[in-house]
């Protein structure tokens, strides 16, 4: 046994320079690959941080090209209003159109999405015949809407605060204006809390003496309102303004007499 046990201790001597150059030669190895694996590492961390700098940049260009367009819809959309405020709803009509295709979905869209509404009816021809259920004062002075001449036609409430705050106001209006051609017609559904016995009672309080009548809501529906009070200008039976009646002046008026 002895025997053996020198024997194997002499071969393992014998063979400790070819493990030591097998183990030298694996550590050799194992620092390369290392070297390779951190070579990797750089060039991966080189890419990222060019990719993560690409990124930043497309979306500080995004960023920019959303606030670029942003400020031009909002800077498209003050023209229009301020064609709007000087009673050129055609001009303004045509700019909205081509406002609605450039820049839909932005935030001067949305503000301008009453106006938009306003301006789709400018140009529409209004039914000849009008629906009308009950006359509350100037039964018979207008007949139709879809005549000659030029009517202010306005939609009220008698519930509504705003409304009969601008309603009395048409008398001056009426007063200054019908002689030269001029019909005005306020037109109410009598909704909500209101009756006919109060519209009865605020047109013989506030004594007006142009045409105010009930009607089912076709009319309105015609208009494309949706809030009021709103008013229109109906010139040879073609609308040619619409709008909220305190920015309808007599100056504006006095174009289509």
């Amino acid at each position: 046994m002895k025997l053996i046990r020198v024997i194997t201790v002499i071969a393992l001597i014998a063979l400790l320079p070819t493990l030591t150059l097998a183990a030298k030669k694996d550590n050799d190895r194992i620092q390369e690959l290392e070297a390779k694996v951190a070579a990797l590492e750089a060039e991966l961390n080189e890419r990222l941080t060019a990719m993560e700098a690409l990124v930043d940049q497309k979306i500080d260009s995004a960023v920019q090209e959303i606030a670029n367009r942003e400020q031009n819809a909002t800077k498209a959309f003050q023209e229009i209003a301020g064609l709007v405020s000087k009673g050129e709803h055609k001009a303004a009509k045509a700019q909205m159109d081509t406002f609605n295709a450039k820049y839909a979905g932005t935030e001067a869209a949305r503000k301008a999405a009453s106006i938009r509404q306003e301006l789709a009816v400018i140009g529409k021809k209004v039914p000849a015949e009008m629906e009308i259920q009950k006359w509350f004062a100037g039964e018979g002075q207008i007949t139709s809407l879809g005549g000659e001449g030029t009517t202010l036609v306005v939609f009220w409430e008698e519930w509504c605060p705003h409304c009969k705050r601008e309603v009395p106001n048409l008398k001056a209006t009426y007063a200054s204006l019908h002689s030269e051609g001029l019909n005005v017609i306020a037109l109410t559904q009598v909704n909500k809390s209101s009756t006919d016995e109060k519209v009865e009672a605020f047109v013989q309080q506030h004594e007006l003496t142009f045409p105010v009548a009930k009607e089912p809501g076709k009319i309105k529906s015609q208009f494309n309102v949706s809030g009021i009070p709103a008013a229109a200008v109906v010139k040879d039976g073609e609308i040619v303004w619409r709008g909220h009646p305190a920015r309808l002046s007599e100056t504006i008026l006095k174009r289509w007499l």
